[in-house]
């Protein structure tokens, strides 16, 4: 979370004759220390996107190394990955609104869990149709659990620096995502792509158990007037 600080630091001195309007170091900071922003920030979003980008980055490699062409590979990850993420994260959407963040949030990873073990068949051997499916479920998954995470980080923003916050709550998130997926390919030649999915697969694991366990109980509540049961709406 200090990447937090970081952002905020370069936030408040990059423009000085900006600052009198922008939040003080003092309350950049405070957001950290809001209820249930450090366990969400802090634990749940780096599981959950850990365990989504990681298997993302491998597929590529992982189709290469078993003698797809690469259109055939651009045409699978470009058009129905991102197909699927964008029907993903179209349904969710009115599914959080109805449903509630917390039930949506455990489905999510139960659903990203799944699709990791199909990734696993195919990074064991399996071929056509189940790499298809692969794609297409982790492109769901993804869709879904983004639009989770993004809805419960405007939960967290304070109304008098909305901006700021979603600035540096997504800023965190991304840095996470961009690790993880960096860390796929090296991790996948150091052990296997096998391995590397099945890593992948006990981090989505623990997101879930870990959101089961606070679910209900410490999930993330909004601090934002009027949204002060968001995540804790669904029973």
């Amino acid at each position: 979370m200090a990447v937090l600080h970081r952002i905020a630091e370069t936030v408040e001195s990059s423009s000085p004759s900006a600052s009198a309007a922008r939040p003080g170091r003092r309350a950049v900071r405070s957001l950290v220390r809001q209820p249930g922003v450090a366990v969400w920030a802090g634990v749940l979003v780096p599981l959950v996107w850990m365990g989504i980008m990681l298997p993302q980055a491998l597929i590529p490699p992982l189709l290469v190394d078993r003698g797809w062409p690469l259109g055939r590979i651009g045409l699978l990850t470009v058009l129905l990955g991102g197909a699927a993420g964008i029907a993903g994260a179209s349904v969710t959407g009115r599914l959080v609104a109805r449903l509630g963040r917390g039930r949506v949030l455990l489905t999510g990873c139960a659903g990203q869990l799944a699709a990791t073990g199909v990734l696993l068949a195919v990074a064991v051997g399996a071929q056509g149709a189940v790499a298809a499916v692969a794609v297409a479920a982790l492109g769901l998954a993804r869709g879904a659990l983004n639009t989770v995470i993004f809805t419960v980080f405007m939960d967290f923003c304070r109304p008098a620096t909305a901006g700021t916050d979603f600035t540096l709550l997504s800023a965190w998130g991304f840095a996470v995502a961009v690790a993880a997926q960096s860390a796929g390919p090296p991790l996948a030649g150091a052990v296997g792509y096998g391995a590397a999915v099945a890593v992948a697969g006990m981090m989505t694991a623990v997101a879930l158990v870990w959101a089961r366990a606070l679910y209900g109980r410490e999930a993330p509540d909004s601090p934002s007037e009027g949204a002060e049961h968001a995540v804790q709406d669904a029973r």
